[in-house]
């Protein structure tokens, strides 16, 4: 893994002071200094923003090859768009971020959590006309569920379809509900 080893533990922590006392705190200081509390949303949004470009470039380096995966992040860094909207408090910055997250764990056969992360960016962001970018994912999943995207391929299995297809409706079902 070309992640520093450090960077694991890093994120743990970080995850671990955004406990409920601390979001009680900043909840209490951005009551009291609006541009402040935006301040700190931009930030989480671009620290969540490099955890998913990391995900998708370590998720190229393993399956792909390293060398693809050093391109890529060459050509992510230049663009210009990518910098700008990666911290930014739109949609479309929100819908990169878990697209990215979405394909990383689909390029590592995570179909589950590759369903769940298209499913937060249609539900949760607010942007129907997204899940454009998330079919491919769906059919994805499916094929290869059905046994007929192995190699050799095997006979088709309607149970796995259907498990897929119902997990991907309860979690659509409880992203809406926690929306």
């Amino acid at each position: 893994d070309w992640l520093p080893p450090s960077f694991h533990g890093q994120l743990s922590t970080m995850l671990l002071l955004s406990s409920s006392d601390s979001l009680s705190q900043i909840n209490e200081l951005g009551a009291q200094n609006k541009p402040l509390l935006f301040a700190m949303l931009r930030s989480f949004l671009a620290f969540f923003s490099c955890y998913s470009e990391l995900s998708f470039l370590s998720a190229i380096q393993d399956v792909i090859s390293p060398t693809m995966a050093h391109w890529t992040a060459i050509c992510s860094l230049t663009a210009a768009g990518n910098f700008h909207a990666s911290q930014a408090f739109l949609p479309s910055s929100s819908v990169m971020i878990l697209w990215r997250l979405s394909v990383a764990n689909q390029l590592r056969d995570n179909h589950a959590s590759s369903i769940f992360w298209g499913l937060v960016a249609v539900l949760a962001v607010g942007w129907p006309f997204c899940a454009v970018l998330f079919l491919s994912t769906g059919f994805w999943a499916v094929w290869k569920a059905s046994g007929l995207g192995d190699s050799p391929p095997k006979k088709f299995q309607f149970g796995s379809v259907m498990q897929v297809l119902l997990r991907t409706a309860l979690h659509a079902v409880f992203i809406q509900a926690l929306v």
